[in-house]
């Protein structure tokens, strides 16, 4: 939608977490890739468990893709949908995974 290029960050090591000088950017850290392994993590606060169990099995069941991430951001970023309105759209577009982890 947008011209541009694909920018090449280097491989993420450890060290570009507090070293400036790896990276692109000698002003900062955190200027490499992300780790190849790396996933988008729920946080929870530690009373979650106890205080809402189901909520808490859920949460446990969830599971989002690099895609589902960049599908939802393409909902509010280029195609201008309120976030609320883009969930509501993952959401009815993604039921059957959806009940899979609300049991």
């Amino acid at each position: 939608m947008y011209d541009g290029k694909f920018i090449e960050f280097p491989t993420f090591v450890d060290e570009c977490r507090t070293d400036t000088s790896w990276g692109i950017n000698p002003e900062t850290t955190h200027g490499c890739g992300n780790p190849k392994d790396g996933y988008l993590k729920f946080g929870i606060w530690s009373g979650f468990p106890d205080k809402w169990p189901n909520a808490y099995k859920v949460v446990q069941r969830m599971s989002l893709t690099n895609l589902d991430v960049a599908q939802l951001a393409m909902y509010v970023d280029i195609d201008g949908m309120e976030p609320e309105d883009a969930a509501s759209k993952w959401l009815a577009d993604n039921v059957d995974r959806v009940n899979a982890w609300v049991g």
